[in-house]
């Protein structure tokens, strides 16, 4: 009896037959619960700075409050710098004596610096770990940021970053000459984060709370700014380390 019961529903399933024989439940009519869709697991990011809001400018005794942090970078060392190259910025040459000379010569013969020097801000008690700039063919304007290596780890173990990042647009020679900088800190950082995002280098771009509310201060030199207070986060892919060879 069980192998004619069989017989007859693989024979109804064989000649695409809409209903089975009587007594033979095919359970079509049961309603079928759907298989849950996977949702992707978020990576865990940075909730807060990994660093002071702000650097230090460092003036015989005195330390005073510098540029803001407004950027963080995350990846291997190798990936962070491969990725800024790739974005096209250039690395700052050290302040010597004969880079001083040059400086000075380039500013008083409206000459390209490209690779000029930076003057020295300080985070984790040391200063810039690298300096990078810009649109620098007049040594008295730039786009140029700062970046120190932290010693904190987002929760995926990668290290991070600090990045204060402002545009410098002319030179003041009073007490010594310096850059003097562009108010509008946000903008810079915008610029800043766009040429790495175009890279295509960048695997994840949020915002976490830099100085943390609107903000209008002074950096280092007396120089007015004003910001949103947020820091923006770029995370970059390992491959970033070979992009820039």
């Amino acid at each position: 009896m069980k192998r004619l019961h069989w017989l007859l529903l693989l024979t109804m399933l064989a000649a695409g037959c809409g209903r089975a024989p009587m007594g033979v439940d095919l359970g079509l009519d049961r309603p079928v619960t759907p298989t849950p869709t996977p949702t992707a697991t978020p990576t865990p990011r940075l909730a807060s700075l990994p660093s002071d809001p702000f650097t230090k400018k460092v003036d015989g005794k005195k330390i005073i409050p510098g540029d803001p942090v407004n950027m963080v970078m995350v990846g291997s060392e190798a990936a962070v710098h491969g990725a800024i190259l790739k974005a096209g910025w250039i690395t700052a040459e050290p302040i010597t004596f004969q880079t001083s000379l040059r400086m000075a010569n380039a500013y008083a013969f409206n000459l390209p610096y490209p690779n000029s020097p930076m003057s020295p801000l300080f985070m984790f008690d040391r200063e810039q770990d690298v300096g990078y700039q810009k649109n620098s063919a007049d040594v008295r304007k730039r786009d140029h940021f700062r970046i120190w290596k932290t010693p904190v780890r987002d929760p995926n173990g990668r290290e991070t970053w600090a990045i204060a990042a402002t545009k410098d647009v002319k030179v003041r020679v009073i007490n010594g000459p310096t850059h003097v900088i562009d108010p509008k800190i946000d903008e810079e950082r915008a610029y800043v984060a766009q040429t790495l995002f175009e890279t295509q280098l960048v695997t994840d771009r949020y915002e976490i709370p830099g100085i943390g509310r609107p903000y209008q201060g002074k950096n280092g030199e007396g120089d007015p700014y004003e910001t949103d207070g947020m820091a923006h986060v770029l995370v970059v892919a390992e491959s970033a380390a070979f992009a820039a060879r």
